[in-house]
Order: structure tokens, then sequence, then C-alpha cells
């Protein structure tokens, strides 16, 4: 979620490529500025591919990849990208490459959280109006996904 005088939320790293939902758009971010836009209402389908770490949780990956960095060079950060994938109802579809914002991939439930959100938002076109409030929609996704 970014933090502002409007509160959105965001998938991936806000400070790179990241793209932002809204109860009207998807907009990829990069470079703190718009790339591209697509209404909800053309949207047919969108899903989102995180990269997962699978061995030791986010922060701990973060931290060893940090202490990597700093004896080899910095972390090739190219493995860690995501996307998100949009197609509207003409057919179009596109591609967006996101950065995750944890060196080593995403937890597995944050994972199956964000696929979930994409299924449902495109599914159930009503739903997207809580993307007015992501404390709510983060409290949801939170409750809807078993914690392992």
């Amino acid at each position: 979620m970014i933090s502002g005088p409007i509160p959105v939320l965001a998938v991936g790293d806000v400070l790179e490529r990241h793209v932002v939902l809204t109860p009207a758009s998807l907009t990829l971010f990069s470079g703190g500025r718009p790339r591209d836009t697509v209404a909800w209402l053309e949207v047919a389908e969108a899903s989102a591919r995180l990269p997962r770490v699978r061995l030791v949780p986010p922060r701990v990956a973060d931290a060893l990849a940090g202490l990597v960095a700093a004896y080899l060079g910095p972390v090739a950060a190219s493995s860690m990208t995501g996307e998100v994938r949009v197609r509207t109802h003409d057919g179009m579809a596109r591609e967006w490459q996101i950065d995750g914002h944890h060196a080593a991939g995403y937890r597995s439930e944050d994972v199956l959280r964000a696929a979930r959100l994409f299924a449902h938002l495109t599914a159930a076109p009503q739903s997207r109006r809580l993307l007015g409030d992501p404390d709510e929609v983060l409290a949801l996704l939170a409750r809807a996904t078993p914690a392992r």
C-alpha cells in the first residue's frame, strides 16, 4: 500500500516499477511516473506473477542479499521481477514487468493473495470499489488466506 493524501494499493516496489490498483483503473508506474493505464471497464482478465522465496522468509533473504552485495557487488535484481498481465475485452494484451520489493521474492501466502486478488477483481467487477480503501482490501485478503 502507498500512503499519501489518498492511499492506494500497489503491487511491486513503489520506488521502482509497480502497478497501482484503484477503483477505476490499473496503472503501471516506472521511475515515479505513470507509463500505461487500463480502465477496469476495459479489462477482461488480469493476473499477477510474483517471484516466490521458498527457503527462508523474505526479510532474512533480503539481509543475506545485502551481505552478499557488500562482498561481491550488487545482487542482480532482474531475477526478482514479476509481471502483471492485462487482457482487454477487445483482445489487446499487456504484460507489465514489475520489481519486487524483496531481494529474494515474496512469501508463498503473499503470492497466493495477489493471485486471488486479481482473480476476484476480474470476476466480480463490483468488488473494485473496495480498492478505494486499501486497508480494508488487505484485511480481507489476510482473513481469506489461510496461514501456514
